[in-house]
């Protein structure tokens, strides 16, 4: 069975370097929310256009936003999807249970 996984490697000053792997688009888009949502102290501009741009489900042109305008220029973000064979055991001993 092949399937995509999605991955986000950053190093950053902060935090060093990190590679996160999701399993779904979805979960990838909520990992960029996390990283780039705006404290609710900061009342910038660009805090106020990112919210605006989640708001309105935009989250890869916020992503793009938020790198030319608010991301540490010496932190670096890659994102990228790659699709890898997945082999699933199957078993005789599996059991399937029925709910009355």
């Amino acid at each position: 069975m092949k399937t995509t996984i999605y991955t986000l490697t950053s190093n950053t000053i902060e935090a060093g370097l990190e590679c996160q792997v999701f399993t779904s688009e979805h979960e990838l888009k909520r990992a960029q929310v996390v990283i780039m949502k705006p404290s609710e102290e900061d009342d910038s501009e660009f805090a106020e256009d990112i919210l605006a741009m989640l708001k309105d489900d935009e989250i890869e042109e916020a992503w793009e936003y938020w790198e030319e305008n608010v991301k540490n220029e010496k932190d670096t973000y890659n994102i990228d999807s790659h699709e890898v064979e997945v082999q699933v055991p199957v078993t005789s001993s599996a059991k399937v249970s029925k709910k009355p």
